[in-house]
């Protein structure tokens, strides 16, 4: 037997394979599934909710959080060398523990419940 193959028995008899082929078999025969071992996603499942009224529009190159002040600020990103820190808007939050607050995709302030709070 060449050096780097391995022998794998298949009804009836046994056949030679390559260490590569039998890490693509391994691959790809354990499942077709991307998720596996993810529990599936309940219907209706809500993420995460949005908490502002006011929208913001996102600029490139800027982190955006909420402040301990309760106001949404933008911080420049360490590529951005430009950039200015400054307060985003005139809505204040009130924090509730337990909760992580962003700003979403649409550019409204969102919370979403954090498992191990």
């Amino acid at each position: 037997m060449a050096r780097g193959t391995q022998i794998r028995r298949e009804r009836g008899g046994p056949a030679e394979i390559s260490v590569r082929e039998t890490l693509f078999l391994h691959r790809h025969s354990v499942s077709d599934c991307k998720y596996e071992g993810l529990p599936p996603r309940r219907e209706g499942a809500i993420m995460a909710e949005r908490v502002g009224k006011e929208q913001t529009k996102r600029v490139k190159g800027y982190l955006y959080y909420l402040g301990k002040d309760g106001f949404l600020w933008k911080t420049p990103v360490k590529l951005n060398k430009s950039g200015k820190k400054g307060r985003v808007g005139t809505e204040k939050f009130k924090r509730e523990a337990g909760y992580m607050y962003f700003l979403d995709k649409k550019g409204f302030v969102a919370r979403a419940k954090m498992k191990n709070a």
